[in-house]
């Protein structure tokens, strides 16, 4: 059976194999007693996922791989990936072994008595599933290579990219300290500090949609912005009113944009338009 068609690539039996070794991944590499056979067991589990999600991605535009994966893991799967496209015989069959043979290392991991509820169960159901999807890769392998050297498919090219967002928030991150800065170091132009204090929280509502986004559009979760200790009220508070908000910066945008008429400037009111406008008319709907 076609790739496409088979039932086994369904949306939701794809995203629930990948997360189910995503789990055994993060029990055996960062959740381990520290045996060295725990944490060789969960990279090379982290093969299978890879595979998984690089499927889920590329192929039926599902969720993008950053869902399933954390930012180390982002930068070395892109050398994974590049091996496997040349490798893709080895990588499937080397995967499929792993499936069958490392999740066995989940029922090394022990805990003291304290911890006893966190000794991970397997889940044989979830395993054969993983394992029936990898089978299924195998048997139409030339159909995925074909697949893999298509272009990725993608059902909304008005979407905004992983890449967009982060760049939009580091842009105006760095407005925010460049403006601080500035008036720190040059106290003559008498600058209120609350004043510099109000056009910074401004500007930090702007990136309120954006972090929303993020997770709205499966690139992470509204965390990956947050350091530990760090507050989110600002952003618990935006989202109980998310639309009226996004709607009141879109009109701020179109009308004088805090941004300016700078060239960068101008490419930031840009961009946030675009971002903000999807999110308003399908990504908070689909959410």
């Amino acid at each position: 059976m076609a790739l496409t068609t088979n039932p086994l690539f369904s949306k939701e039996n794809l995203k629930n194999a990948t997360s189910s070794i995503d789990w055994a991944v993060y029990i055996l590499c960062y959740d381990n007693n520290g045996l060295p056979q725990q944490a060789q067991a969960g990279e090379r589990l982290r093969q299978a996922k890879w595979i998984l999600a690089t499927v889920c991605s590329h192929i039926f535009d599902y969720y993008p791989v950053e869902y399933f994966m954390n930012d180390e893991e982002v930068r070395f799967y892109k050398n994974y990936l590049n091996w496997f496209m040349e490798h893709m015989s080895v990588g499937l069959r080397s995967a499929l072994n792993y499936v069958e043979n490392e999740y066995a290392a989940l029922e090394t991991i022990t805990r003291d008595e304290l911890n006893q509820h966190r000794v991970p169960k397997r889940k044989p159901q979830e395993e054969a599933n993983v394992k029936a999807i990898l089978e299924a890769l195998i048997e139409n392998e030339d159909e995925l290579f074909v697949l893999l050297n298509s272009p990725k498919k993608v059902t909304d090219s008005e979407r905004p990219s992983a890449e967009l967002i982060k760049s939009l928030l580091e842009r105006i991150s760095a407005m925010q300290d460049g403006f601080s800065d500035f008036f720190a170091q040059n106290s003559e132009f008498c600058v209120d500090r609350m004043d510099v204090f109000r056009v910074n929280q401004s500007l930090e509502l702007f990136k309120q949609p954006l972090r929303q986004a993020w997770e709205v559009y499966h690139y992470g979760t509204t965390d990956h912005f947050w350091e530990e200790g760090g507050s989110m009220s600002d952003y618990w508070m935006y989202e109980l009113n998310a639309e009226e908000i996004i709607n009141k910066l879109i009109d701020s945008l179109n009308q004088n944009s805090i941004f300016g008429n700078t060239p960068e400037g101008q490419s930031i009111t840009k961009d946030l338009l675009r971002v903000y406008k999807h999110l308003l008319e399908k990504g908070l709907k689909e959410k």
